[in-house]
């Protein structure tokens, strides 16, 4: 997963937090539908943010039953406060929402890893000697795991008056993935 959604998945888990502490505030004051109202909001949200790990990470992930749990929850407190208000417990219920959001964001700290893309672009072949190593590094180093290598070769004109462009791609090793692309001014 990118860092950004990343970022946004853990901004998120705040939020639900923060709504979880109005939910029982609502509770207490006996404004059982806003509170309602917001823990269908928090549902929403959950299932938004279930379907953005889900299509980074694959539906199998862990964060992703974690999730369902959650909507599962929430739907059954809804029930609860719409059926029968006066039988549930703000403190048991809210006590009840942290213990889930814990776990998601435990999983959304621990399972979801950070993929970067890094992005090689020498100008010509003969220069590649200095960036060799750092690619090398990046395909080796277990933190790096998440991390696709794009090497990109610069197109050079030979001239200021040349209307042709040169990438020099057959000059690089062959063991090297080369992405070319025609830029066009």
């Amino acid at each position: 997963m990118r860092k950004t959604h990343k970022k946004q998945a853990e901004d998120f888990i705040r939020l639900l937090e923060q709504a979880h502490l109005e939910i029982k505030r609502f509770m207490e004051k006996q404004q059982n539908a806003v509170a309602a109202d917001l823990l269908g909001q928090c549902q929403e949200g959950a299932i938004g943010l279930g379907n953005l790990i889900e299509k980074e990470e694959g539906e199998d992930f862990p964060t992703i039953s974690l999730l369902q749990s959650y909507c599962e929850q929430t739907f059954h407190i809804y029930e609860e406060l719409c059926q029968e208000p006066q039988a549930i417990n703000p403190d048991r219920t809210y006590k009840s929402l942290k213990k889930s959001l814990i776990q998601i964001e435990n999983s959304v700290k621990n399972d979801i890893k950070v993929r970067l893309e890094v992005v090689f672009m020498p100008y010509k072949a003969a220069m590649w000697d200095s960036m060799e190593s750092v690619w090398d590094a990046a395909f080796r180093d277990p933190d790096t795991k998440h991390c696709t290598r794009i090497k990109q070769a610069l197109p050079l004109t030979p001239s200021r008056n040349a209307c042709s462009v040169f990438i020099f791609c057959n000059y690089f090793p062959k063991a090297v993935f080369l992405v070319t692309s025609v830029f066009s001014s």
